[in-house]
C-alpha cells in the first residue's frame, strides 16, 4: 500500500526542476520565424508589440517542446489576449473554455466523474490535456448548487495544480483582466501561491483594438 501511495506524492526535486526555467528556454530563430508567420497569417496584429512577443515566444517554445509551465496572460479587455491564445490553441488542439462555462457545466448537475473529466480536459480517449481558461474572473462567485456554495474557479485551479501539474506535468493557460490584487482577493493567497509555481506570468497593457 505504501508504494502505491508514494506514487501519488510528487518528488520535490522534480517539482523544482519543472518550475525552474530551461537553460535552453529561449526558442530558436527558426521556431520564432514559424510562430510569427502563423500568428500573422491568422490575422493576429502586432499593434501591441509586447503582447505579440509574449504570445509569439510561448508559441515558438511550444513548437520545440520547451514549455514546462503554463502561461498566465493578464491585461485590459480588448487588447488581443484571447485571440492570440486561440491561434495557438487551434494549432495544438487545446480546448478553450470560458470561465463562465465551468459554472454552466457545474450547475447542469454533471456527476463527479463527468465534472472531473471536464476539468482535466480529457480527450476522446480519456487522456487529460492542457486546457485554456479564458477570461478568468468573469464567472459568478460564489456558485451555489444543491444548497452548497463554493468558489468554483478556485477549485478548478487547485485541481489543475494538484492533479494535472504536480502529478503529470500537464499545463494550463489562463487569460484574465484581473491584476495581482484582484486575483488574491477573488481566489485567496493559497491559490495565488500555487499559481506562481504553475505559470509563467505576463502582464500586458495597451489600448483596446475594438474601438
Amino acid at each position: 500500500m505504501i508504494s502505491n501511495l508514494n506514487s501519488f506524492i510528487p518528488n520535490l526535486d522534480e517539482l523544482k526542476r519543472r518550475a525552474e526555467p530551461h537553460e535552453d528556454s529561449r526558442p530558436s530563430a527558426e521556431a520564432l520565424f514559424v510562430a510569427t508567420g502563423e500568428l500573422r497569417n491568422a490575422g493576429y496584429r502586432d499593434d501591441n508589440q509586447k503582447l505579440f512577443e509574449v504570445v509569439r515566444d510561448y508559441f515558438a517554445a511550444e513548437l520545440e517542446h520547451r514549455n514546462r509551465r503554463g502561461l498566465f496572460l493578464s491585461g485590459p479587455a480588448g487588447i488581443g489576449k484571447t485571440f492570440g491564445i486561440m491561434v495557438m490553441a487551434a494549432r495544438f488542439g487545446w480546448p478553450v473554455i470560458p470561465a463562465q462555462t465551468f459554472e454552466e457545466v457545474w450547475l447542469s448537475g454533471e456527476n463527479t466523474a463527468g465534472w472531473d473529466a471536464f476539468v482535466q480536459g480529457q480527450d476522446f480517449f480519456g487522456k487529460p490535456r492542457l486546457i485554456v481558461i479564458d477570461d478568468l474572473g468573469t464567472e459568478n462567485c460564489p456558485v451555489c448548487r444543491f444548497g452548497t456554495s463554493c468558489n468554483l474557479l478556485a477549485e478548478v485551479l487547485d485541481t489543475r495544480y494538484r492533479v494535472s501539474f504536480l502529478r503529470s506535468g500537464i499545463r494550463t493557460i489562463v487569460t484574465t483582466n484581473f491584476n495581482d490584487e484582484q486575483l488574491r482577493s477573488r481566489y485567496g493567497y493559497r491559490i495565488d501561491d500555487r499559481l506562481n509555481e504553475m505559470f509563467q506570468f505576463a502582464a500586458v497593457g495597451g489600448k483596446s483594438l475594438r474601438g
